[in-house]
């Protein structure tokens, strides 16, 4: 209403002179207090100071190379083995079944590259033959990516063989220069718990192979051996 206005200045010009508190005074003119409700204190972390960076994650840490060091094993298989001779007459060109094995030792130059020597043979048997084999070879292995332990191995050296036949007491064989070419892959099992900063380790892989004497020239003896093994063996580390 208007006739309180007058009233209300009164009791204003009595807060200004002293007589009354100043905030009943300020009341008088209409003007009550806000309260501001304080913001709760904020639950994420207090900021980084000025020029301060945050401390990086640890990256994890990389596996050892398992393809590291000396390393000794072992390969066996089941094969066929074609082999041809003149000094047989009768027919045997036949595919032969049977099987053998190799020792290898070596050295780890490189992740990526591997040299050692392979030394091995086999046994193989058909309806009226016997063919007995054996060589020594240098193997050299490439891996492509050594994260993946896929590898290409060839061979290369000499060796001999024997070619029996229950038809005819004559002999035949194959001998000299002798190769080799495969591929392998090769597990590590246990090794990221049992070594797990060092290198090298248990191996295991399957192995596909071919071992064979080419022939000198046409006519001359010859053999070629398909396999499909298991190779199993050792890396020291270094």
């Amino acid at each position: 209403m208007r006739h309180d206005r007058p009233i209300r200045r009164e009791l204003a010009a009595l807060g200004l002179s002293g007589a009354l508190p100043p905030c009943l005074a300020l009341a008088c003119w209409g003007w009550s207090p806000t309260v501001r409700a304080e913001a709760p204190a904020s639950a994420e972390a207090p900021a980084l100071e000025a020029g301060e960076e945050p401390e990086p994650e640890p990256e994890p840490a990389e596996a050892p190379p398992r393809i590291s060091g000396t390393y000794f094993g072992m390969g066996i298989w089941p094969a066929l083995s074609w082999v041809y001779s003149p000094n047989l007459e009768l027919p045997h060109s036949s595919a032969l079944g049977g099987g053998g094995g190799a020792l290898r030792l070596g050295q780890a130059v490189y992740p990526w590259l591997t040299l050692g020597v392979d030394t091995g043979g086999g046994f193989y048997f058909g309806p009226n033959n016997v063919f007995m084999v054996g060589g020594l070879m240098i193997d050299a292995g490439v891996y492509p990516n050594p994260r993946h332990p896929l590898s290409i191995h060839v061979g290369f050296g000499f060796g001999a063989g024997l070619l029996l036949d229950d038809r005819t007491e004559t002999r035949g064989g194959v001998g000299g220069p002798k190769f080799s070419g495969s591929l392998r892959y090769e597990f590590f099992p246990g090794a990221g718990r049992k070594r797990p900063k060092e290198p090298g380790g248990w191996a295991v892989g399957p192995e596909l192979s071919w071992r064979g004497f080419t022939p000198a020239a046409k006519g001359r003896p010859m053999s070629n051996t398909v396999l499909l093994g298991v190779w199993f063996g050792y890396y020291w580390g270094r």
